[in-house]
């Protein structure tokens, strides 16, 4: 199928989502798309939801390009990416990353549980794991559908999540630690594994690999002066905010524009 046939197909099965109730058509268009892409139900409802967000500046051709840059994510990239040079590259000195060290980290995808939700911060991602006596609890709330954490021995320590603002332009919207439960009381965010590891640098490395692999032409860092956790919720201080996003992007090289976003072509 041509791209022009299947930007229409996109569009039509779009038309009808935003009916009250779910049709016929609506079901037989997703399922020629589903034929057409290989992609999976969810990861186009997931970016489909984004329409309906209004903190993010999504256009509906933006639906399939995100669909298949998070089917890349969940099939490709978190299975084939090798970490090594980039944990090498973004360990911090004088902690030396060994082979036996770099085994202990993988990435894995985040994802929301319900498709229809307005609003990704209400549907939250919950991971949980036995360990003899104690039981490990991790809650997230997911800024975007396309989001992959680093785990070390298996327990998710950070997380980022990115979504396209152009068809050529992939925005990081959050950079985050992720704090462990322990039998329901909060344990702490960073420390262990990610204090000998500039964690922030290597999400950020790994999405521009994405990126790249995706044909991305430029990778943007959302302000902390425009996360709607700062201007909207008042959750985010500015300067933490600036901390963890203006402040890594222009150590990372990423130039600043009258939007106050932070941009770097690849």
């Amino acid at each position: 199928m041509i791209e022009a046939e299947l930007s229409i197909l996109v569009e039509s099965w779009l038309a009808e989502r935003q009916k009250p109730k779910a049709s016929a058509a609506e079901k037989i268009l997703l399922s020629e798309i589903l034929e057409a892409t290989a992609l999976e139900p969810e990861e186009l409802e997931n970016t489909a939801n984004c329409l309906d967000w209004k903190y993010f500046s999504f256009s509906s051709d933006l639906v399939l390009p995100s669909a298949f840059l998070l089917h890349h994510l969940k099939s490709r990239f978190v299975k084939e990416c090798d970490l090594s040079p980039i944990l090498r590259d973004c360990v911090i000195p004088p902690f030396e990353m060994t082979a036996q060290h770099t085994a202990g980290f993988t990435i894995k995808p985040l994802e929301t549980y319900e498709a229809r939700v307005v609003g990704f911060e209400k549907n939250y991602a919950r991971f949980w794991a036995d360990r003899k006596e104690y039981r490990k609890t991790f809650d997230l709330y997911l800024d975007t559908p396309i989001s992959f954490c680093l785990c070390h021995q298996e327990v998710p320590r950070c997380l980022i999540s990115v979504l396209p603002s152009k068809k050529d332009e992939l925005r990081i919207h959050q950079l985050q630690g992720i704090a462990v439960k322990y039998n329901d009381h909060q344990g702490n965010k960073g420390g262990g594994c990610l204090g000998t590891l500039d964690w922030k640098r290597f999400l950020v490395s790994c999405v521009e690999q994405l990126a790249q692999e995706t044909e991305f032409k430029v990778v943007s860092v959302q302000s902390a002066e425009n996360n709607r956790w700062f201007y909207e919720y008042q959750k985010l201080p500015l300067e933490r905010g600036r901390q963890i996003y203006d402040h890594t992007a222009e150590r990372l090289g990423y130039e600043q524009r009258k939007d106050r976003n932070w941009y770097r072509e690849l």
